[in-house]
């Protein structure tokens, strides 16, 4: 009997040993564990055995027959495509250089950065960030422009001035 499995996952109540999935990147241990609750669940539903507790972060769960496909996963993460990303990204510094003088104005320092936070890449963008970052020649009244990744919580330093 072949079947399809579709599975909505609700990332904001995926937790694991005190961390969640939204705010904190999983080892590939965790990730294994998890992995294992989902595919434990599914197990006891297809096999008709005691029902395994369903894990919290399961919203949905759809079993359908005569698939060609046994298993089917989707992953509902919320995703940038790579050009809705590139246009929001360059619209944000186009819309923080405009207030600029706002800013320098406004404190004691001498140097100002700009900190963009993307937090609609995931793994479902299926890009890297410095692939949009990289050739850029991008030119700032801000001394360093910095991308923080929150999926990945890495960075990158798009732009320094000379």
């Amino acid at each position: 009997m072949n079947q399809i499995i579709n599975i909505s996952i609700n990332y904001s109540k995926l937790n694991l040993n005190g961390k969640n999935i939204a705010v904190e990147r999983f080892s590939i241990q965790e990730k294994g564990t998890i992995a294992g609750f989902i595919g434990t669940y599914i197990e006891s539903l297809l096999t008709g055995d005691t029902p395994v507790y369903k894990p919290e972060f399961i919203d949905n769960i759809s079993v359908s027959d005569r698939s060609k496909h046994p298993l089917n996963i989707n992953l509902n993460e919320h995703y940038l495509a790579k050009s809705d990303f590139e246009n929001l990204f360059y619209k944000t510094i186009k819309a923080k250089e405009e207030k600029y003088h706002s800013y320098i104005n406004n404190t004691s320092l001498d140097k100002l950065w700009l900190l963009i936070v993307a937090s609609g890449v995931s793994s479902a963008s299926s890009y890297i960030l410095e692939s949009i970052t990289a050739g850029n020649k991008l030119t700032s009244q801000f001394d360093r422009i910095i991308l923080f990744d929150n999926f990945s919580h890495e960075y990158i330093n798009v732009y320094q001035k000379p």
